[in-house]
């Protein structure tokens, strides 16, 4: 699995919300217990992370774990377990509520400030996070962790959130929390495949291109309704910038070093977001002025940097924690749905049966290849694409 907390990660859906990948946070938790993990570590889409020298990681044994096990009765009636299903249930309506609240305050503030005051305001109420959790435990970050934080926080910080609140400007929410998600997948394949020689699975791989049907879907909706020259196409064409921009972070983000605690990489990547972008917005957009803002423009800010940001990021670690990174998947799959069928009541915001369509596909996406690897279809060199698997490991 790939990230904790986007499109925006934050956009509700695939990593949506997701500022850090899970893939981290796992390696966060090895250190915690490494006898406690179970299985293989793979990510969302199926990729094996290479160990230090380009060999691939197996960790532990393949039997279920509360942490890394299978989805049997046993663990879904275990009290710790039951906690972390409801803190993901949380975890999603709180990235979907993003995408809701950034619709209702579209053109009320520009899109590079209310970036700003978002990840400032979430890199405030996450300092108090780090200092009880992470201080003293980061090690010395290499010049290699620094740039891959500073390209996270270029990539799935500044350029998915401008874009993020730009296509809600500009098309139905409903529409963003399908398409984003849907282009994150296929993204990060080909960037993980293509930069980094790090071949998916082939369960990957097919969800990867189920979510990306998923997509399409929605996206053939605002052309067909409303014209390839329309705002509404537009804007679902910066919703396709915007889940390319976050599958590039996703990958960046799961080669960090197990030194750097996951609170410690959203917090840096935030800030490094906030402080990068300030200029730019004295430039473009000149002294804020806040205190003309609409109480729309207040709650989005306030939302997307406390709620979307800060404490969905708190409570998704907190069910990684309880339940493990594996298990979470098919969770993070319900915040397009929650998205959907949100912006539909409370927005009015269209709702067809590609919609409807577009949202399973995706949801399908995320699930296959969780299920394929605690079913144990993803062995070791079994699943990958032979040629990229050669590649992969040379």
């Amino acid at each position: 699995m790939r990230e904790l907390a986007g499109p925006g990660l934050d956009p509700g859906g695939w990593h949506r919300g997701l500022l850090v990948p899970a893939e981290h946070v796992a390696g966060a938790l090895e250190r915690v217990d490494r006898s406690q993990v179970g299985g293989q570590v793979l990510d969302c889409l199926g990729h094996r992370p290479p160990q230090r020298g380009g060999r691939h990681q197996s960790v532990g044994s393949s039997r279920g774990h509360v942490l890394h096990g299978g989805l049997g009765w046993a663990g879904v009636l275990d009290r710790k377990a039951l906690v972390g299903y409801l803190l993901l249930v949380v975890t999603a309506i709180g990235w979907s509520g993003a995408w809701i609240t950034a619709r209702l305050a579209a053109h009320e503030a520009p899109e590079l400030t209310v970036t700003v005051g978002r990840f400032a305001l979430a890199g405030l109420a996450l300092l108090p996070v780090w200092w009880a959790t992470d201080r003293g435990r980061d090690g010395e970050m290499s010049r290699e962790d620094w740039g891959l934080v500073a390209g996270m926080s270029l990539t799935g910080i500044t350029t998915y959130t401008v874009l993020f609140l730009t296509g809600v400007g500009l098309a139905p929410a409903t529409d963003g929390a399908v398409i984003t998600p849907g282009f994150v997948g296929l993204s990060s394949v080909l960037v993980a495949w293509v930069f980094f020689r790090e071949a998916p699975t082939r369960p990957g791989l097919a969800g990867a291109v189920i979510a990306l049907l998923g997509a399409l879907a929605v996206g053939w909706t605002g052309m067909r309704g409303a014209g390839f020259g329309s705002a509404r196409a537009t804007g679902d064409l910066v919703f396709v910038a915007a889940g390319a921009a976050y599958g590039t972070y996703t990958v960046l983000g799961e080669r960090l070093s197990d030194s750097v605690p996951p609170v410690t990489a959203i917090l840096l990547a935030s800030t490094l977001g906030a402080l990068g972008l300030a200029p730019i917005v004295l430039i473009v957009d000149g002294v804020p002025q806040v205190a003309a803002w609409s109480w729309k423009a207040w709650l989005n800010v306030l939302y997307l940097g406390l709620v979307a940001t800060a404490l969905s990021f708190v409570t998704y670690y907190a069910a990684v924690q309880r339940i493990g990174v594996e298990r979470t998947a098919p969770a993070l799959g319900l915040v397009p749905v929650f998205t959907v069928v949100g912006a539909s009541v409370l927005l009015d915001d269209p709702l067809t049966w590609l919609h409807a369509l577009g949202g399973l596909l995706v949801l399908a996406g995320i699930v296959l290849p969780a299920w394929a690897r605690t079913a144990g279809s993803s062995e070791p060199g079994g699943d990958e694409i032979a040629a990229s698997g050669e590649a992969a490991e040379t």
